[in-house]
Formats: C-alpha cells, structure tokens, sequence
C-alpha cells in the first residue's frame, strides 16, 4: 500500500507540474511574486495557492465597505494588496487610483498644504500609468482613467491646489536629476529634463546624440512610459502642444487607447476594410470606454487653448491661452461629431451624443473668438 501511495504521489506531482506549465504558457492563471503582505495575507495565499482570486475578492468587498465609512486610507491599502494578487483585473487599478487623487488628497488642506495633495494625485497618476497598464496593456479603461487624471485632476481648475499641480508637473518635466539621480542646482536642473527648455525638446530624444539626451530619453521611457516618437506623431496630429503641461499627456494617452482599440477591434468598414469607426458591436468588444477617449481629446485640446501656453517657468510659474490650438481643438470637433454620426448610422441608432456635441463646439467657438 504505502508504494502504491507513492506512486500516486509521483503521479500527481509530475501532473500538477505539467498542468502548471500549461496553465503559466496560456496565461490563464496570474502568479506574480507577492510583497509587502501582512504575514497572516501572505500565509494566506501560500496555503490557498491557486484560490487568490477569492482572496482579493473578500479583501475587495472589505474595500467597498471602507469606501461606503469613509475609511480612504486603510482602502488604498487594500487596493494595493488587491493589485498584487489580481493585477490583470484593470477596475481595482481605476478605483484605487481614483481613491487616492480624489478622496485622500482633500483630506489634506490645498492652501496650506498642496504638496501633500500633489504626493496622493501624483500616486494615483504612477499607480495606472507604472502597474495598471504594466499588467492590462490594453484596457481602454485604463488609458481614459490616465488621461483623464491629467485632463481634469491636474489639468481643470476645480480643485483648490489645481495651481500648484500644474506648477509640480511643469517642474518634473523640466528637472534633470543629473547623472547620479540627484537634482542639481536650481541654474542647472532645467538645462535638461525630458523636455527641457523647449515645448517640443522632446525631438531632441528621438535620435539622440550626447550623453545627456540618452540620459534624458532613459528617463522619459523608464519614469513617464513616454515614447518621443509617439509623442511627435502626437504633436503632428494635434499639436503645436505644451508638453510641459498637463492637457498635452491627457491628449497623448487617450490617443494611446483610441490607437489600441481601432487597432484591435476596428474590423468592419465599407466594403469589410476598417475605417475608424466602431459600430456599437465593436465599441462594446472593446470595453465601452471608446468614445470617453475621443471625448479627451476635444476637452483637452479646448481646455489647452485656453492654459496651454507656458508664459513662465517655476518658481514664477504662469501660463495662458494658446490660441495656435484653436484650430486643431475646432478640428477635433468636428472629427468626433462626424466620427459618432458615422457609428450612430452603422448601428441604426440615434444616440444624439454628436448633437450635445454640438453645443460644447459651439460654446467653445463662441470663447475662442475673443481671444483671436
């Protein structure tokens, strides 16, 4: 009996290892390594193995009732736990972020202390743009949630330390950190950075040619998961953009996402070819989040005709209206209204979103005329 046994074991051992296998090559189960657990969580997960989806569920329904007490601390914690066990499930990455740039940041005074605001908004933007979009790099949601952190939680004037947010991003995109990863002096910290002196300095990473500027495009690939060629095609389409300012990286990502899902669900045209439309069919496939993208890009490039103009640098930061955009913003609506025209007819519906539409174009015509 006790060979018999032992055979059993060595069978199931050599199953469970091929099983394992299959299961790691087809992606169908997710065994990231697991750090920074409370020892109770991780023994948790060893004991269970393979049951961490009904761990971060009950951790989940714990979150939801600490949202429901108001308890946004101990939340984001468990988000973060959360993420770790089920990285692939893009919603926990929307609302802990979300939890972080919007509830705990005004839990902290935006006059007297908006550098604190800045730490939790700035988490929240890192959180999508470093490990949501790591683990889902093609959730539609999560490129609109991105974009739309830049676009209305840095880039809108609603919360009280919008100010010094647009200031701290300015700032990051013109720093340099130095060889050592350490700022240098004020006189020196903006003769590099991303971006530099210049709106476009990005151009000069494209093919860079000394020392500093590989410096710099390691930085603005490895620290702001920005490519400068993207970043022109970018600019080509719906530019002249201020990159170092907010409304342009809301602009960038929300085309990262438009690009990703009508290349990947883009599949019915005239005369079967694709066009850039999805029918209601496609946008459903692609997650629901397809027309929130499009939106970005009209709201932001409004919103940067009227702040994307960088008059001053920190620490005398100042910007205002870029009227070189008003043209490119009057453009884009009306590529998506006819875009949303086009989807309504392919559907055999009227949605009248194109005609609400409509009216933000032109209410924004009518602000846009005084300024020329």
């Amino acid at each position: 009996m006790a060979l018999l046994a032992l055979a059993f074991l060595l069978a199931v051992n050599f199953s469970q290892r091929r099983m394992n296998q299959f299961r790691e090559e087809k992606k169908l189960t997710h065994t990231e390594q697991i750090e920074n657990l409370p020892p109770s969580l991780a023994f948790t997960t060893v004991v269970l193995g393979g049951f961490r989806g009904l761990i971060a569920n009950i951790l989940w329904v714990r979150a939801m009732q600490m949202q429901e007490d108001g308890k946004f601390f101990e939340m984001a914690q468990l988000g973060d736990w959360i993420t770790k066990l089920q990285p692939h499930a893009d919603h926990v990455w929307r609302v802990t972020a979300w939890n972080m740039s919007y509830n705990i940041s005004v839990k902290f005074d935006g006059v007297e202390a908006p550098h604190v605001r800045w730490h939790w908004v700035k988490r929240g933007i890192e959180l999508i743009r470093d490990g949501g979009l790591k683990y889902n790099p093609h959730s539609a949601h999560l490129y609109h949630e991105l974009a739309w952190h830049f676009q209305h939680k840095v880039g809108h004037n609603l919360d009280d330390a919008h100010g010094f947010y647009k200031m701290a991003w300015c700032a990051d995109m013109m720093h340099d950190p130095g060889p050592d990863g350490r700022r240098n002096t004020e006189d020196d910290i903006r003769d590099g950075g991303v971006i530099g002196k210049r709106r476009d300095g990005y151009l000069d990473l494209i093919e860079p040619q000394s020392d500093e500027a590989i410096r710099r495009l390691k930085r603005l690939e490895e620290v702001f998961k920005m490519d400068p060629e993207k970043m022109k095609a970018v600019d080509d389409l719906w530019g002249p953009l201020e990159w170092r300012l907010p409304d342009a990286h809301a602009i960038y990502w929300a085309q990262q996402g438009i690009e990703d899902v009508t290349e990947r669900f883009d599949v019915t045209g005239p005369e079967g070819v694709p066009d850039g439309v999805l029918n209601i069919e496609e946008e459903e496939a692609a997650g629901g989040d397809f027309l929130k993208l499009r939106r970005i890009i009209y709201q932001a490039l409004q919103q940067a005709c009227m702040q994307g103009r960088l008059i001053s640098q920190p620490p005398n930061f100042n910007y205002g209206w870029n009227v070189d955009l008003i043209g490119k913003a009057n453009d884009s609506y009306k590529e998506q209204m006819e875009a949303k025209r086009k989807e309504d007819a392919a559907s055999n519906t009227d949605t009248g979103l194109a005609e609400h539409m409509s009216t933000g174009h032109k209410n924004f015509l009518r602000s846009a005329v005084y300024f020329l």
